[in-house]
C-alpha cells in the first residue's frame, strides 16, 4: 500500500499562498479528507476558499476550519488552544493522519508540530518543491516522492479564475520562420495595422479622415507586400490566408496576425518544440471570474511542467514599464514563487534611449521576472524555457 493511502484525514495550514498546499494535498489518496486551517483576515479567507473550490473539482473532500482573527495566527497562546481543540474534535477516533506545516504563519506551523508531536498517529510533512517530494521531518522514510501534478485550469482556478477558452496554431512552422526571419520589415507596419484592429479603444481616430479601418489596412498590406521579395511573400501570405478548419482568415484576423499575433504564435511554437518537459501549453488564454462571460485576463503563452505556472508576454513591438508591472502582478497572483513569467521582445535590452534602459535595469533589479530580448534571447528562449531565472536578461 501507498504511504498516501494510510492517512484518512489530512491538515492544511493556509495562508495566502495556495499552491504549495494545493500540490501537497493532491499526493495523498482520493479517500482523504482535507482540513484547511486558516485564520479569519480577508485574504487568507478567500485563498483558502479558493483553494476549497479548487480541491473539490479535483473530486477531493475538503472542509474549511478557522483558527481565530488573523491576530491569533501569531499568537502563541492562541494557536495552541484552538489547534490543540481541532485536533481533538476532528480526530476523536486518532485514525492515522497527516499534517502539512508548509503553509500559514511561521508561529502556526511552530505550534502546529509541537502538537503533532504529541499524537503518534499523526504523521508531518514539509514540502520540498526543489526535490520534489513531500519530507517527513520525523521520519525519513515516510518521507514521499511528489507523483500528481497540476493541470493549467488548477493554477487558474487557484488564482480565483476559469479557462474560457485558448487559441490554436494553425499557422504552418515554415510561414512562421519567414516573418520571423522578416521581423525587421513587419515591425515598420506594426503601429499603423494595429490602428486597423477591430474593436480596438481609440484606433479609429488615428485613421486618416475618410479611411475604414479595412480600407486602410488593405493600403497598408499592400505596401507591406512591396518591401517583400515576391516570390516569398506571396508562398507564405497564402498559406496563412488558406481556410483553417473550414474558418476563413478575414481581413481583421489578417490585420491581428500582422500587428503581433504572428510573434506570438511563433514564441509558443518554438517553447512547444524544444521543451519535452512541459506538459500542457496553451497560445492566447482568456480567464474570467467565475459565473462571468467576459474575460478579465490574458496570457500570450502559459505552460507548465505540472508544479511551476510559466507565462510569457510577447512583444513585437515597443515595451513599456507597465508590461514589467502587469508581468510581475501575474507572477504574485497566479503562481508565487514557484512561477516564473517573461518578457520575450524581439527588441534589445538596451538602446540608448532612456526609456529602454529604465526597461532593462527594472528586469535585472526584478526578484520575479526575465526578459529574452532580441535575435539573441529569443534563440536562448528555445534552451531556458523552463529554467530562466528571476532578473535576468538572455539576449
Amino acid at each position: 500500500m501507498e504511504k498516501s493511502a494510510e492517512f484518512k484525514k489530512v491538515y492544511h495550514l493556509v495562508g495566502e499562498q495556495t499552491l504549495p498546499v494545493f500540490i501537497a494535498a493532491i499526493q495523498f489518496s482520493n479517500e482523504a479528507v482535507h482540513f484547511l486551517l486558516t485564520s479569519r483576515s480577508k485574504k487568507t479567507t478567500d485563498a483558502a476558499q479558493r483553494l476549497q473550490e479548487t480541491l473539490k473539482k479535483a473530486g477531493r473532500r475538503a472542509e474549511l476550519l478557522y483558527i481565530g482573527e488573523e491576530t491569533e495566527a501569531v499568537s502563541f497562546p492562541a494557536l495552541n488552544a484552538t489547534i490543540g481543540n481541532v485536533l481533538d474534535a476532528t480526530n476523536r477516533d486518532h485514525e492515522r493522519a497527516a499534517f502539512d506545516l508548509t503553509g500559514g504563519t511561521k508561529p502556526m506551523s511552530i505550534m502546529s508540530l509541537l502538537h503533532v508531536q504529541r499524537h503518534e498517529e499523526i504523521t508531518p510533512y514539509y514540502l520540498d518543491t526543489r526535490g520534489r517530494k513531500l519530507i517527513c521531518p520525523s521520519d525519513q522514510s515516510m518521507s514521499m516522492e511528489l507523483q500528481k501534478k497540476l493541470s493549467l485550469e488548477n493554477f487558474f482556478n487557484l488564482g480565483g479564475m476559469e479557462l474560457k477558452s485558448h487559441g490554436e496554431n494553425y499557422v504552418p512552422e515554415e510561414v512562421l520562420e519567414y516573418f520571423y526571419e522578416n521581423a525587421g520589415k513587419l515591425q515598420r507596419f506594426q503601429q499603423p495595422i494595429s490602428w486597423c484592429l477591430p474593436g480596438g479603444r481609440h484606433q479609429k481616430e488615428m485613421l486618416p479622415p475618410g479611411e475604414t479601418q479595412e480600407s486602410y489596412f488593405q493600403k497598408q498590406l499592400k505596401e507591406l507586400e512591396a518591401v517583400f521579395d515576391p516570390a516569398g511573400w506571396s508562398e507564405n501570405w497564402e498559406k496563412f490566408c488558406s481556410p483553417k478548419n473550414g474558418e476563413e482568415v478575414n481581413w481583421g484576423k489578417q490585420a491581428r496576425f500582422l500587428a503581433g499575433e504572428w510573434f506570438e504564435d511563433y514564441v509558443y511554437m518554438i517553447v512547444k518544440k524544444n521543451n519535452p518537459g512541459i506538459r500542457e501549453i496553451f497560445l492566447s488564454a482568456e480567464l474570467a471570474f467565475p459565473g462571468k462571460k467576459q474575460p478579465a485576463q490574458e496570457f500570450d503563452v502559459v505552460y507548465t511542467d505540472g508544479y511551476s505556472l510559466i507565462i510569457l508576454e510577447c512583444k513585437a513591438g515597443r515595451v513599456s514599464p507597465d508590461h514589467v508591472y502587469k508581468l510581475e502582478n501575474l507572477r504574485n497572483h497566479f503562481s508565487g514563487a514557484l512561477g516564473r513569467c517573461a518578457l520575450v521582445t524581439l527588441n534589445p535590452s538596451r538602446t540608448g534611449k532612456n526609456q529602454q534602459e529604465s526597461f532593462a535595469e527594472r528586469i535585472q533589479n526584478s526578484h520575479f521576472i526575465s526578459a529574452f530580448c532580441g535575435r539573441g534571447g529569443i534563440y536562448k528562449l528555445k534552451d531556458n524555457g523552463m529554467t530562466f531565472v528571476p532578473g535576468q536578461i538572455y539576449e
